[in-house]
């Protein structure tokens, strides 16, 4: 499933903030822009990372949309 997840900016560590739902993605590929709508954010959002511990505020620009890996591709 797609998700966005964020970068903690202490350690670098990626680590998910939530799933996208397969009707918002079904969504955007009406738009032109292919645009997946972000969660909404309230003034900033603290969040502790899950490997360092330290505690950061994220806005919904540090969002970054990650694709369901489906595995290989056959070539031929």
């Amino acid at each position: 499933m797609a998700r966005w997840i964020l970068i903690c900016p202490n350690c670098a560590v990626r680590f998910s903030h939530s799933n996208i739902e397969p009707t918002a993605i079904h969504q955007s590929q009406r738009d032109p822009f292919h645009v997946v709508a972000k969660p909404k954010f309230s003034g900033g959002e603290k969040l502790v990372c899950p490997n360092c511990k330290v505690e950061s505020v994220y806005e919904a620009f540090d969002l970054i949309y990650d694709a369901e890996e489906t595995g290989p591709t056959a070539m031929g």
